[in-house]
């Protein structure tokens, strides 16, 4: 994968380490690096947009603050998504953050995109007229690449591929490349001789065409490229496919061709789009050859502290926060990508200058919780050094940035365990812990201290459940679990056990007959751990205990772990890709670039194994200034299919005689708030609850004892 290459690096600098050192600060530096490998198991990601605050009548985002709607850093014409929220003065109800107004009236919200004419790579590179002009019409829609048949953005597929311009497909002769959505591109032979290939295009393996390309002869000859047309949208021999052959040669075992500029769209899926279009809270009001747009036919109540869904995948956040007591909140959309693959969550694009800086409101891959401004600690910016060897960036085409000119810098936060803000139990001696944002991830400060941290490996979510019938375990994650040995539905208690790969760590029996700020309904796991005494480093709340219509079931919330086997101390010694740590203070982590870094013009620069610079070549206004943003890989794995997941029926609750509660669907939550890790696939939520259910036996006069005995020594350890 892309980080491979950092990652050999690095042990082969531990390797070098070690043998200076000493084994111990090499078992370190590993437990670090493993620590802070890209999260590519994420079940989806989000791709937030700026957060803004809504003490303005207007909000607007486009390329340069969304990283979800599309943008081609060379070409700010390209830039012609538009998402925005402007008040009529004419609605039922006023602006939003006015008083703490949280509706969008009809038409107050809208998506809107233009299509632009873009050169074929073969033309641009090479030369090679495709067709009349040798330039097609791209339309960004929703993020994504469509092409407008003829020009018309009222008619469009998908640009299914478009090979950047240095990407190579190599294809020995019988190998077949799938190009997506059914379509293939066969090498029938290759000729190293007469330097020819014979290649072939399939849908759903029927050929609908071939040919023979000649790469001896110059680079701008139609004989190089295999230009397929047809019939389509009511469009005679349009193009709908392009390649070209750079290359024919022979390996060590076989003839390969090499080809480059490759581009295809889906002549078989052609989408109309007019004033009948409907999409989620969207309608088409504007649908022009040249500008379509979108607004909400109805008027949209945003949830407060929540999410609130516009499309399938586009939905807004907003905080409860009363801003400078004036009703105002912050907002900010984002896109839920689900799909197995690898998404880049950018920063704002900015001009590239002299004092540039991202944080939390405009990099959403930093870490932050909505509602608390105090918790947006990460800062990345880069400031020239008057000294320094070069210039600097963007001034007089200058790509380079010396050492120490761009830094990374975080800081804790004070933070309530949930038992406590939310049911008052007091879990330690104040109630809260010590936050970090660490890289976009959320760590917890030990004792308060920044430099002695470990990752937060779960966080329930206010409203988040986690259901156990008697017997079953919970994966909490890093080899933690928590069984669920028995559940008392007539004592209203349960007997929870923690272990850690499947050794036992602590157990305590739980009582859910009892105030809701009872120290009795929380389990708090402490140990001997970072030079610490007894601390906590396991919580859990007892919500309630029932009997669904097959089982005793128990329903926790409020639950949070962290890693006490995996304390990673941050010094001054600390590298991570190219940066080292100058700063290491329990209030405070700084780390600078420790050598100069040369940007890639119109490329990706790694500044770790997943984070980088991306950077145009665009000359703007002829003073030498480029486009520059930073940004985050994240990657999708596909899921493996494990376990059966509870349904409702199998926890209702029997001889109800409350009111049933209203099914919550959880979809993604708010970007780094708390509810940001929700509960695993045993999560579910209840469709009713009674207090008067059926009764199930106690644990019996054995297991009532050792009960006594595990109160007795919880208490006292308490």
């Amino acid at each position: 994968m892309w980080y491979k290459r950092s990652i050999k690096i690095l042990i082969e600098e531990m390797g070098s380490n070690m043998q200076k050192n000493g084994v111990f600060p090499t078992i370190l530096a590993l437990t670090v690096l493993l620590s802070l490998l890209p999260s590519g198991l994420a079940a989806s990601v989000e791709i937030p947009g700026a957060i803004l605050d809504t003490g303005s009548e207007d909000l607007f985002w486009n390329a340069e603050n969304w990283g979800a709607l599309y943008a081609d850093i060379d070409n700010n014409e390209s830039w012609t998504e538009r998402f925005y929220y402007e008040n009529d003065a004419d609605s039922n109800n006023g602006p939003l953050g006015i008083g703490n107004e949280a509706t969008i009236d009809d038409g107050e919200l809208t998506y809107s995109t233009a299509p632009y004419t873009k050169q074929y790579k073969v033309m641009s590179k090479r030369g090679v007229v495709v067709d009349e002009d040798g330039s097609y019409t791209l339309l960004p829609w929703l993020g994504e690449k469509y092409v407008a048949v003829n020009g018309d953005a009222t008619t469009i597929t998908k640009l299914l591929l478009e090979q950047g311009s240095d990407d190579v497909q190599t294809l020995k002769a019988g190998e077949t490349w799938d190009l997506e959505a059914g379509y293939s591109l066969e090498c029938k032979q290759v000729d190293v001789d007469g330097n020819k290939v014979w290649l072939a295009l399939l849908k759903d393996g029927e050929e609908l065409d071939s040919e023979i390309l000649n790469t001896d002869t110059e680079e701008d000859s139609e004989e190089r490229a295999f230009v397929a047309t047809s019939d389509f949208a009511d469009q005679e021999d349009a193009v709908y496919f392009v390649t070209y052959a750079d290359k024919v040669f022979q390996s060590a075992t076989d003839s390969v061709v090499r080809l480059k500029y490759t581009w295809i769209i889906d002549k078989d899926e052609i989408q109309t789009i007019d004033t009948d279009f409907t999409l989620g809270e969207f309608e088409c009001t504007v649908a022009e050859s040249d500008e379509i747009v979108l607004e909400n036919s109805n008027s949209i109540s945003l949830n407060i502290d929540d999410i609130t869904y516009i499309t399938d995948e586009l939905y807004i956040c907003i905080s409860d926060v009363d801003i400078a007591g004036d009703g105002n909140f912050y907002i900010y959309p984002a896109k839920e990508a689900t799909s197995p693959g690898t998404y880049e969550v950018r920063g704002t694009i900015v001009e590239a200058a002299d004092g540039i800086s991202w944080d939390a409101s405009s990099w959403g891959s930093f870490y932050f919780d909505i509602d608390n401004y105090e918790s947006w600690t990460e800062r990345f910016y880069y400031e020239n050094a008057a000294d320094s060897n070069s210039g600097p960036i963007g001034v007089d085409n200058e790509y380079t940035i010396d050492d120490g000119e761009l830094t990374y810098s975080t800081a804790p936060y004070a933070k309530q365990y949930k038992a406590m803000s939310k049911r008052g139990v007091v879990v330690d001696e104040d109630g809260s812990y010590t936050l970090l944002p660490w890289i976009g991830e959320k760590y917890v400060a030990i004792n308060g201290d920044a430099t002695t941290i470990t990752k937060l490996l779960l966080e329930q979510g206010s409203d988040d459940i986690q259901t156990l019938k008697a017997g079953e375990t919970w994966d909490l994650g890093a080899g933690y679990t928590l069984e669920c040995k028995q559940v008392d539905v007539d004592g209203n208690k349960v007997w929870l056990a923690l272990q850690k790969d499947g050794e036992e760590l602590e157990t305590a029996i739980l009582n859910a007959d009892t105030e809701e700020d009872s120290e009795e309904r929380a389990f708090v796991a402490t140990a001997d751990f970072a030079d610490q005494e007894d601390a906590v480093y396991f919580v859990t709340y007892v919500d309630k205990v029932f009997q669904s219509a097959t089982d005793s079931v128990v329903k926790l919330k409020y639950t949070w772990l962290i890693d006490k086997e995996e304390v990673l101390t941050i010094d001054t010694d600390f590298t991570l890709g190219e940066f080292e740590c100058t700063v290491a203070e329990s209030d405070e982590i700084v780390l600078e670039n420790s050598n100069a870094i040369s940007l890639e013009v119109d490329d990706v620069t790694y500044l770790t194994d997943d984070l980088y610079f991306t950077s145009s070549d665009v000359d703007i206004a002829g003073a030498g200034k480029y486009y520059i943003y930073p940004a985050k890989a994240v990657s999708i794995e596909a899921e493996e299919e494990d376990g059966e997941e509870l349904s409702a029926d199998d926890i209702e609750e029997t001889e109800s005689t409350e009111v049933a509660e209203e099914s919550t669907e959880i979809g993604p939550l708010p970007r780094g708030t708390d509810e940001s890790e929700t509960a695993d696939e045993n999560t579910v939520t209840e469709k009713g609850e009674a207090e008067n259910a059926e009764k199930s036996p106690g644990f019996g006069i054995l297991t009532g004892l050792l009960g006594i005995c595990l109160l007795a020594a919880s208490s006292k350890k308490k």
